[in-house]
């Protein structure tokens, strides 16, 4: 297997790529620049969401939204996996083995579900000898205890991308929503099922994430030659089933994805570096536009293809 990198280019208009639950469901937005942001867990939510909706078997299912907590997201894959593989026993590593083998997003984003529980925080008066009023030691209650059934998965991801950032700073407009079943004639009384919303969405913006992998990593991870293909069709399809009232269909898509394969032995020093150096990705304020400055980089456009 060889390495790979790629870039992205997501287009954005009247739309919100990535809802902020912080900040009442505005779009995302770097305060110092301006400029407007996708986060990289959030790209890769919708590349694994593309990757069940292909059929392929998943741990991470998103069935709990962006506003609750890693703890509630982390237990539910810890669950999963106790459902479907034996944690007793020698054969821990075997399981690792297997459950990697058995799902892509495992294999190419990894994963991190520790066996230990969340420390308990409910604490009585101590005495001096580090005791509380029931007699146990302090110390020994703030240390957290495994899961006798489980022990820790945590794999590190093969895939690496970075969060989309638009070229220039974003204009954020909103609209408000609202929508009537009121059953009562005198129509100067407000019904209560009356309900309204406010929309917050980027005018327009242009964001750019890279990322790659290398063989190294993939080989740890036992990702296949054919998970490369199935990575690069999730992603191309990866805005196509997510829309919803904050990003109306055909408001965001992937415009373009430069794609480089590269020998490992190959690899000159600062290759990084100089084979995204060669790429500038422009923005007129209507579209984009990806010019390539160097032709010894051989990128692929697979929006293209």
């Amino acid at each position: 297997m060889n390495n790979h990198i790629f870039i992205g280019v997501i287009e954005v208009n009247h739309g919100n790529p990535n809802i902020n639950p912080e900040s009442e469901g505005q779009p995302r937005v770097e305060m110092s620049t301006g400029k407007g942001y996708i986060t990289l867990d959030c790209i890769a939510r919708k590349i694994i969401d593309q990757l069940e909706i292909m059929g392929y078997p998943i741990i991470k299912h998103n069935n709990f939204t962006v506003a609750e907590d890693d703890e509630k997201a982390h237990r539910a894959v810890k669950e999963r996996l106790k459902e479907k593989y034996d944690f007793v026993g020698e054969e821990y590593k075997e399981t690792i083995k297997k459950i990697l083998d058995d799902n892509i997003d495992i294999r190419l984003f990894g994963i991190t579900a520790p066996a230990k529980k969340k420390e308990e925080n409910n604490r009585g008066n101590t005495g001096n000898d580090g005791t509380d009023e029931s007699g146990q030691n302090e110390n020994k209650k703030k240390q957290t205890s495994p899961d006798k059934d489980y022990k820790d998965v945590i794999v590190r991801r093969t895939v690496s991308i970075g969060d989309a950032v638009t070229i220039n700073p974003v204009v954020i407009n909103q609209n408000y929503l609202s929508r009537t079943f009121s059953l009562i004639d005198d129509s100067s009384v407000r019904g209560k099922d009356t309900f309204g919303m406010k929309r917050a969405f980027v005018e327009h913006g242009v964001y750019v994430f890279t990322g790659g992998f290398t063989a190294k990593r993939a080989k740890e991870t036992r990702m296949r030659e054919e998970d490369i293909l199935i990575l690069q069709k999730a992603m191309l399809r990866m805005f196509e089933d997510d829309y919803s009232v904050a990003r109306p269909l055909g408001s965001i898509y992937l415009s373009n994805l430069l794609w480089l394969e590269y020998a490992p032995e190959e690899v000159p020093e600062n290759f990084s570096k100089k084979a995204f150096g060669s790429v500038s990705v422009e923005d007129d304020g209507k579209e984009a536009r990806v010019v390539i400055n160097d032709s010894g980089f051989e990128w692929v456009d697979l929006c293209a293809e």
